[in-house]
């Protein structure tokens, strides 16, 4: 499922951070600090919005490229089953879902449909893939919470490129939504730098 004024995340590895992520007496209180907990905070907004049972959240991704502000961005596809296949689903109108590390709110917006993505086949996920992605994932929250440095985060920010290696579809039209931030994503131990750059221009919804 799944996107006010930008914050710079960091000017390079050695400086402070935005005032967001300072620390010191001023320094913000961030009601999620986890991926899981994040994830799970978008999974109740999105099954109080969307009425399907089955809905497939894609990896967490940045609001803007470079980052602005701490807050991920899932795109969550409410999924049909198909009555006769029990490994395929119909894929409905996507929702982009942003959840605020600071207070814990999540926005869900409606999106255009997919022009290529319009069934899902699940198969097993291997479990390498999976506990790689959920590195990744909390390594990005650690990225904008301001606990880590990116170029240090190499290996761990690289279950990305594994998850979507492994799922093309969702790939694709994740790609087609948000260029600038795919590009990153996807090869991430190639470009970790690259999240360090003051200057944002967001992608288009």
């Amino acid at each position: 499922m799944p996107a006010s004024a930008p914050n710079s995340l960091a000017q390079s590895n050695n400086s402070s951070h935005s005032d967001i992520l300072a620390d010191g007496p001023g320094a913000t209180v961030f009601a999620i600090t986890t991926a899981a907990a994040a994830r799970t905070r978008v999974e109740e907004a999105i099954a109080k919005r969307v009425a399907h049972d089955d809905v497939k959240l894609s990896p967490c991704l940045t609001t803007a490229w470079p980052p602005t502000k701490p807050a991920l961005l899932f795109v969550a596809y409410p999924l049909e089953p198909n009555p006769s296949r029990i490994d395929e689903y119909k894929v409905g109108r996507p929702y982009a879902a942003i959840v605020d590390l600071r207070t814990g709110e999540v926005r869900i917006d409606s999106l255009p449909r997919s022009h290529n993505l319009k069934k899902i086949t699940e198969s097993h996920e291997p479990h390498r893939i999976r506990e790689g992605l959920a590195r990744a994932e909390q390594a990005m929250v650690e990225l904008l919470l301001g606990e880590r440095a990116a170029t240090h985060s190499r290996m761990a920010l690289d279950g990305y490129r594994e998850w979507f290696n492994a799922h093309l579809d969702i790939t694709t039209d994740l790609t087609r939504r948000y260029p600038r931030s795919m590009r990153w994503f996807r090869s991430p131990a190639t470009q970790a730098g690259g999240f360090e750059l003051p200057e944002s221009q967001p992608d288009s919804p």
